[in-house]
C-alpha cells in the first residue's frame, strides 16, 4: 500500500507509518501539557500508535489531521479506540484522507460525570415489542419495560439525576437518530462507530440530547462540537 506526501510523491505505507510514529513522539511534550491529571501522556501516545496498527487507513491521513485529532482527544482526557471512549476515524474529505476524532458513548458519559454536578446518568434503547410510554407535559413521566432483546430499535432515551436531586430525561425516535447519523462525520466509512457500534451511538445520541438540560463543564461544551 502506498500514499503520497504533500509534494505528490509516492510514499510506502511502512515509511508513512514510521513518519507518523516519529511525529507523534515529537508531539509528546504538547500532549503532556494538554492532558488532564488523570491521563498518562505516554499511554496516550502508545494508544495512538496502536490505532495506526489496527486501522491501517490512518496511515493514509494527513499528518496534521492525525496529530490534531490525537491532541484534541488528549485535551479531553479520552483514549482513542479504547473501551468505546473515542475513535480515530479515517475518511476522505475533498479527495484527501483525513483523520477525524469522534467521541463515543462511554467518553461522553465520562465527561458528564467530571462536571461534579451529575450524580447519575444512563441510557437505554427501546425495541419493537417493549412497553414504552413518556409524557413531556407538566408532570413529566417515562415508563419502559423491556420485552425484546433483538427487535428493531424504535427509540432511545437518557435519564440524568443531578447531585441536587433534580431528574430530567430526553427521548429520541428512530427517525431523529437516523437524521443525526446522516449529518455525522465519517459514517460512510466501514470503521465508523455508527457502522461498528450502532447501539452505542444511539445511546450517545440520547446522552448528548439530555446534556442540553445539564450544567456544562468546559470539556463537555467542547465535546458537544464533536
Amino acid at each position: 500500500m502506498t500514499t503520497t506526501d504533500s509534494s505528490g510523491q509516492i510514499v510506502p505505507a511502512k515509511q508513512r507509518k514510521r513518519t507518523l510514529a516519529s511525529e507523534l513522539q515529537r508531539l509528546e511534550p504538547e500532549i503532556v501539557k494538554a492532558v488532564p491529571k488523570h491521563i498518562d501522556p505516554q499511554r496516550m501516545s502508545r494508544i495512538a500508535l496502536t490505532a495506526l496498527r489496527t486501522t491501517p487507513k490512518l496511515t493514509e491521513c494527513s499528518m496534521a489531521s492525525f496529530l490534531g485529532s490525537v491532541l484534541q482527544l488528549a485535551q479531553l482526557g479520552l483514549e482513542p479506540n479504547m473501551n468505546g471512549q473515542a475513535y480515530l476515524i479515517p475518511r476522505k474529505i475533498k479527495g484527501k484522507m483525513t483523520c477525524t476524532a469522534i467521541i463515543g458513548y462511554k467518553g461522553l458519559l465520562d465527561l458528564v460525570y467530571r462536571s461534579g454536578k451529575v450524580a447519575l446518568v444512563y441510557a437505554h434503547v427501546v425495541r419493537e415489542g417493549d412497553v414504552f410510554d413518556y409524557d413531556f407535559g407538566l408532570n413529566r413521566s417515562l415508563t419502559h419495560k423491556p420485552v425484546s432483546d433483538d427487535g428493531e430499535m424504535t427509540h432511545v432515551y437518557a435519564v440524568a439525576e443531578l447531585t441536587s436531586g433534580h431528574k430530567t430525561f430526553a427521548v429520541l425516535t428512530r427517525a431523529q437518530v437516523l437524521r443525526r447519523k446522516l449529518t455525522a462525520q465519517g459514517t460512510a466509512h466501514p470503521d465508523s462507530p455508527w457502522n461498528k457500534h450502532e447501539e452505542a451511538m444511539w445511546l450517545k445520541s440520547a446522552v448528548r440530547q439530555v446534556c442540553k438540560y445539564l450544567p456544562h463543564s468546559a470539556q463537555l461544551m467542547e465535546a458537544a462540537a464533536f
